[in-house]
């Protein structure tokens, strides 16, 4: 049930944590903030109701959603009465947990119909397409392709947030290559696949080229590549770009930062100039190198294409970045 639940989530790129009883569902709903708890009624060592009881005793007011098979509706009224105003029934849809959620987290419910994230391959082995499919959440698509005027035509169709190239020939050459590919996905990351690729190094940039990868992606698709680029790194909501939180090994912030300066341009382009833009960082790390980084590109970026947007930030951070020289003539939000 909590792979279903995560499964039917994964797509809204939430940070997501899961219990498998009820006193380590307590603990982790107190060690920390969360937006949104789905809470089973039938666990080990401590039931639903008496989990939601002691978080309401300690002051969480965390909406929850009651996960039952109504089996003992006289259980459900009681957790109702304690502030569960939410329940979902066992067998459950991905569609009922995602309404839910849209609802319950305030999404936009665009969200509900969003297209789902797409992976483009170009592969000499099978066996390779295979691992890939393998690795792959169960909602993200994957297109593949033996040559590269396939794989050119493959990204002409956009929507795709990742491309591995397989390609043991020249970088050089590859790196023309991903300059087209570029032109067709300007938010992707473009990475080649060689057999002589350093693990330890994922992001090794060379113009539009994102890196050089193993072809063994065991620990880089699901820790690098999906956290980066294949998870909504942004939701928008009316003029408003909210900024989903970085996700994996610390090693690999600056990729989450470069992918959601470029997610950002791209997608908030679309939005139109008319549109005075919010630009909402309160989920980015607060790493002030950084987010003036992508401020002053997504700012740039964003200019050229006739859009003028502002920045929301914590206000220590808002104080200190304003004062930067970089970013003068930069609006920052003073909302949210």
């Amino acid at each position: 049930m909590r792979d279903a639940l995560q499964a039917a989530l994964n797509p809204y790129g939430l940070e997501i944590e899961a219990a498998d009883s009820g006193p380590r569902g307590l603990q982790k709903a107190l060690s920390g903030r969360w937006d949104l708890i789905f809470l089973d009624i039938e666990m080990p060592l401590m039931d639903g109701p008496t989990v939601l009881r002691l978080l309401r005793d300690r002051g969480v007011t965390t909406p929850v959603v009651l996960v039952t098979a109504v089996s003992r509706p006289q259980v459900v009224a009681g957790a109702i009465k304690l502030g569960a105003a939410h329940y979902i029934s066992k067998p459950f849809t991905a569609a009922q947990v995602r309404a839910a959620a849209t609802r319950l987290l305030h999404l936009p419910p665009s969200l509900l119909d969003a297209p789902p994230p797409r992976l483009l391959l170009q592969h000499t082995s099978p066996a390779l397409a295979d691992q890939v499919a393998r690795l792959l959440p169960a909602h993200v698509l994957l297109d593949t392709s033996t040559t590269l005027a396939a794989t050119l035509d493959l990204a002409e169709d956009g929507g795709h947030g990742v491309v591995l190239v397989e390609w043991p020939a020249l970088l050089e050459e590859l790196v023309a290559v991903a300059s087209l590919l570029r032109r067709s996905l300007p938010a992707a990351g473009i990475f080649a696949l060689r057999h002589d690729a350093d693990p330890e190094v994922p992001c090794a940039p060379d113009g539009e080229l994102d890196g050089v990868l193993p072809p063994s992606l065991e620990l880089l698709l699901p820790g690098f590549l999906y956290p980066n680029f294949l998870r909504p790194l942004l939701f928008l909501d009316g003029i408003v770009a909210r900024v989903a939180g970085f996700q994996g090994e610390p090693v690999h912030q600056p990729t989450y930062f470069a992918s959601l300066t470029r997610t950002l341009v791209a997608r908030c382009t679309s939005i139109g100039a008319e549109q005075d833009l919010i630009i909402d960082l309160a989920s980015a790390p607060a790493d002030p190198e950084a987010l003036a980084g992508l401020i002053a590109g997504v700012a740039a970026g964003l200019r050229a294409a006739g859009a003028a947007p502002s920045f929301r930030l914590d206000p220590a951070l808002r104080a200190a970045l304003a004062a930067r020289p970089e970013l003068a003539g930069i609006l920052f939000d003073q909302g949210g």
